[in-house]
Order: C-alpha cells, then sequence, then structure tokens
C-alpha cells in the first residue's frame, strides 16, 4: 500500500521545494529562450481570456501572457491542454475549436490548425509524426501532421466524451469520461488510426500516464450519480493496464 501511494504521488503530483524564492513577474520584452517552464492558463468559459505564462528557472523570472506580447493577439478561449514536440508548442483551445502552434524559441505563432465546429478539442498527445487530439462533444480523436499541420484523420469515433490519453508501445490510449458515465479506454494503433481495442475500467475515466515501467496509469474520478442523492456516487480509481 505504501509503494502504491508512493508511485501514485509520483506521477499525479510535483512538489515544488520550499527553498526557492519567490518569482519575480517582469513586464519587459519577451527574452528568446527554450529553457523554460509553461503554464497555459484556462481562463474563463467564452470569455476569450486564455493566457500563456512563460517562468524562466535560472533568473527566477516570471513573463504573463507571453502569446499576446509576442503575437499581438488573444490567445483564445478555454486553454485546455498543451504538449511539446521538439522546438515546438501544440496549445489546445477548447472553446476556440482549434490548436495554436508557436515556435518556443521566440513564442512566435506560426500556425492556427482549426478543427471543425462542435468538436470542442480537449486532450492532446504526440505519437511519431502525429499528434492526436480529444474531441469531448463529438466523441472522436483527430488527427493532424507535425510537420505541415494538416488533418490526416478528422475523426476516428471512440467513447463518451473523451478527456486525457497517452502514448505506449505505438498506440494511443484514449479515456472516455462519459462525464462521469463512460467506463472504458479506447485504444488507437497509431500505424493506422484504428480502434484495435476497448478496455473496460472504473467510472469517468479522465487521464493517463505512462510509468516508468510501461504501464498506462489511468485516472477514474468515479460517477458523479444523481446530484439529489449524496450517496449515489462512486468513488475515484486507479486503473493499471499492462499495453501488450
Amino acid at each position: 500500500m505504501i509503494r502504491f501511494a508512493t508511485k501514485l504521488m509520483a506521477l499525479f503530483i510535483v512538489l515544488f521545494g520550499s527553498c526557492i524564492t519567490e518569482p519575480r513577474d517582469e513586464f519587459g520584452p519577451i527574452p528568446l529562450t527554450i529553457q523554460g517552464v509553461y503554464v497555459l492558463n484556462e481562463g474563463n468559459f467564452q470569455r476569450g481570456n486564455s493566457t500563456l505564462t512563460l517562468y524562466l528557472p535560472d533568473s527566477n523570472k516570471v513573463y504573463q501572457d507571453v502569446f499576446r506580447a509576442v503575437n499581438g493577439k488573444d490567445l483564445g478561449d478555454v486553454g485546455n491542454d498543451m504538449v511539446i514536440s521538439g522546438t515546438l508548442a501544440f496549445l489546445v483551445m477548447n472553446g476556440s475549436g482549434k490548436i495554436e502552434v508557436i515556435r518556443m524559441s521566440d513564442n512566435r505563432s506560426i500556425q492556427t490548425i482549426t478543427l471543425r465546429m462542435g468538436r470542442a478539442p480537449y486532450g492532446i498527445v504526440i505519437a511519431g509524426s502525429k499528434g492526436y487530439v480529444t474531441n469531448l462533444y463529438a466523441n472522436s480523436v483527430t488527427v493532424f501532421d507535425l510537420d505541415n499541420f494538416t488533418i490526416l484523420r478528422d475523426s476516428i469515433a471512440v467513447g463518451p466524451n473523451p478527456e486525457g490519453m497517452a502514448v505506449a508501445r505505438g498506440k494511443v490510449y484514449v479515456c472516455n469520461s462519459g462525464f462521469g458515465d463512460g467506463r472504458t479506454v479506447s485504444v488507437i494503433e497509431a500505424s493506422t488510426d484504428r480502434v484495435v481495442r476497448t478496455i473496460l475500467v472504473g467510472d469517468g475515466p479522465r487521464f493517463a500516464k505512462v510509468t516508468s515501467d510501461g504501464m498506462v496509469w489511468v485516472l477514474c474520478s468515479g460517477s458523479f450519480g444523481d446530484f439529489n442523492d449524496p450517496n449515489d456516487d462512486t468513488p475515484g480509481k486507479i486503473f493499471v493496464i499492462n499495453p501488450l
């Protein structure tokens, strides 16, 4: 039990030492660097006020609203997820239905990948030369090319309300949350972009991570049940999948 708790904390929680001094906000020009920590701030729904923060550990400085400062425009509505591939960062804007691609050396926007209306992109992962994005309201996954940013597969049907994903051994594991009512993980073969397996897990699978031993850990938040009955909810659980 202690070993399990230790692995769980290491997987989902990042603790910063108390000896780190308070970061200093900077309002001058954004420095040219790829050695930093990005924080995507989702903002308020339908307000279009999502921002990107850059923290530089070496100088202990924080730069707020980096995207707007560099590109002269707002980032978009509801920043939901972000992934880095090489020198590029891909920012998923759920409410705006798009993915902003920025060059990390100068935080310049080099491409906007626009998804079809109603997709509500949520999570993103990289598998080889392709990016995979879950579509929260379309019950599907969209695949795009990392080199030219074109859509390769507009819609791979998965389970209800897919959220987080993980990549292990050439396969993409998609958590079908169903907003608490889903109980499955769809497995997409990255070489063919087809669903090859559906795995039954707990109520409300939302996020997945791959541990150092190659296992896929799925966080199930539990069902929301009957809002009028507090005893109708199911507890959250962790399911471990061996990606054979």
